[in-house]
C-alpha cells in the first residue's frame, strides 16, 4: 500500500524529473541542508575564510614587497641602461674613442660617462674628504638620486655641485636645507700639461641635496674634470632604445673587452628570491587551508551520517544515486565559494587598510611617495577562487561516494 501511494503521487513529477532532481531544487535543498545546522556551517565557512584569506594576504604581501624593492632598485629609465666598466683600466680605457664606438652601435640612444676621484670639501672652518663624481645631468638622472632639497646639475654651468646628506652632516650643518646655495671649495688631484700631479681647487654652489647615508659624496659637472686633462672615465652608462635588445648590445660591448652589467640582472635575482619567498608564504598560508579542508570534510561527513534516512527516502522516491552525489557536491562547492569569497574580501580589505596605515606613517616621516606593500591582482583572486572550488570538489569525493552506497531499505528502517 505504501509502495502504491509513493508511486501514484503526481507531485513527485514536479520534484523529480525522470529520476533526476532539477538544478533549481538541488540548489535549494543544498542551502536548506547547510543552514539547518547554522552554527556548524558558519564555523566551517570561517575556517575556509581564514585559510583562503591567509593565502591571499601573504601572497599579496610577497607581490607588494617585490614591487617595492624592484622600484627602489630599478628606476623607470635605468631599466634600459647598461653599465660599462673596464676590467683593466690602465690598458683598456673608457676614453672618447671607446664611447664613440658604443654610440655607433645600432639600438643605442645615448652614452653618458662619469669620473670618480678622491676630493676634499671645505666650507668655512669645516673640511672633510669626499668621493667626487664628475658627470653630466643625464648621468645624474639615470642614477635615480632621491633629492631632498634643490635640483640636479645644469650642464651649462660649471660652478654647481650636488651633495648628499652625509656630507652636509659632516660639515656641521644641522638643517640640510640651510646648505642650499651656499659656497663650498672642492679640491682634487689632476695631471698638468707635463703629466705631473697638481691639486685643483674650485669654488662651487650647492644646488641640490640627495639622500644617502653611506659616505660623503658630491657631484660636479664632468666638463670641469675634462678641462683639467682628466679624460678616462671610470663608468659609462649606455641607454638602449628598446630593452629587448639589451642582450645583443651587451654582447657587442663585451666583444670590445669591457665588462657590462644591467639592472635587469638585479631584477632577475630579485624575482628569483621573491619566487622562493612566495612559495614559503603559500606554505604558511597552506596550514590554514589544511585546517579548512579538514573542517569541510568533517562537516560533510557528519551531515551524511545525520541524513542517512533522508537520503534513503529520496532514493525510495525515485532520486538516482547521481542526484545524491550532485547534492553533496553542490553543498561542498557552496561552502568553498562562500569561504573563498569572504576570504578574498577580508584579505583585500586588510591589505588595503595596512597600505593606508603605512602611507600615513611614511608621510609622517617625510616620505611623499605612495607605498603599496600589499598588492592583489585580479589573476590572484580568480586563481584562489578556482583553487577553493577545486578543493571543495576534492573534499566532497569520499562523502559523495559513500552516499551512493546507502541502501534505502536499511536507511528507512533506522530510527
Amino acid at each position: 500500500m505504501i509502495e502504491k501511494n509513493a508511486t501514484d503521487q503526481k507531485p513527485k513529477k514536479d520534484i523529480l524529473l525522470g529520476g533526476v532532481i532539477k538544478p533549481k531544487l538541488l540548489l535549494r535543498l543544498a542551502f536548506k541542508n547547510l543552514f539547518f545546522k547554522r552554527t556548524r556551517t558558519i564555523l566551517t565557512v570561517v575556517g575556509v575564510v581564514i585559510g583562503i584569506g591567509s593565502i591571499i594576504f601573504l601572497i599579496s604581501f610577497g607581490f607588494g614587497l617585490q614591487d617595492l624593492v624592484s622600484r627602489q632598485v630599478i628606476g623607470s629609465q635605468s631599466v634600459q641602461t647598461i653599465d660599462v666598466t673596464s676590467p683593466q683600466s690602465k690598458i683598456l680605457k673608457l676614453n672618447q674613442d671607446a664611447i664613440d664606438r658604443m654610440q655607433s652601435i645600432d639600438g643605442v640612444s645615448t652614452v653618458t660617462k662619469t669620473y670618480t676621484l678622491a676630493g676634499k670639501v671645505k666650507m668655512q672652518s669645516s673640511e672633510t674628504e669626499t668621493v667626487l663624481y664628475g658627470a653630466d645631468k643625464k648621468y645624474v638622472d639615470l642614477t635615480n638620486l632621491n633629492f631632498l632639497h634643490g635640483k640636479s646639475l645644469d650642464d651649462t654651468k660649471q660652478d654647481q655641485t650636488i651633495v648628499n646628506s652625509s656630507l652636509i652632516k659632516v660639515l656641521g650643518l644641522k638643517n640640510e636645507s640651510d646648505a642650499l646655495n651656499k659656497k663650498i671649495s672642492i679640491s682634487f688631484e689632476a695631471d698638468d700639461e707635463n703629466g705631473e700631479k697638481q691639486i685643483i681647487t674650485n669654488e662651487f654652489t650647492i644646488v641640490g641635496i640627495f639622500d644617502s647615508q653611506s659616505r660623503a659624496e658630491s657631484f660636479i659637472n664632468s666638463s670641469v674634470l675634462e678641462s683639467n686633462n682628466i679624460s678616462d672615465a671610470d663608468n659609462v652608462k649606455v641607454v638602449i632604445i628598446d630593452k629587448d635588445n639589451i642582450k645583443e648590445i651587451r654582447d657587442v660591448i663585451q666583444s670590445f673587452g669591457f665588462t657590462t652589467a644591467s639592472p635587469l640582472d638585479t631584477l632577475d635575482q630579485i624575482n628569483q628570491v621573491f619566487t622562493l619567498l612566495r612559495f614559503l608564504l603559500v606554505g604558511f598560508g597552506g596550514i590554514g587551508m589544511v585546517i579548512a579542508v579538514l573542517g569541510m570534510f568533517n562537516t560533510l561527513t557528519i551531515s551524511l551520517l545525520e541524513r542517512t534516512r533522508e537520503i534513503g527516502l529520496m532514493i525510495y522516491l525515485g532520486a538516482r544515486k547521481q542526484d545524491i552525489q550532485r547534492l553533496f557536491i553542490v553543498e561542498s562547492l557552496l561552502l568553498a565559494l562562500f569561504g573563498g569569497f569572504f576570504g578574498v574580501l577580508g584579505a583585500v580589505t586588510l591589505g588595503s587598510l595596512c597600505n593606508i596605515l603605512l602611507n600615513q606613517y611614511a608621510r609622517g616621516n617625510g616620505v611623499q611617495e605612495n607605498i603599496k606593500v600589499f598588492i592583489v591582482s585580479p589573476q590572484l583572486v580568480f586563481i584562489t577562487l578556482g583553487l577553493s572550488l577545486l578543493l571543495g570538489l576534492i573534499v566532497v569525493y569520499f562523502p559523495a561516494r559513500r552516499s551512493t552506497q546507502i541502501d534505502p531499505i536499511d536507511a528507512m528502517s533506522k530510527e
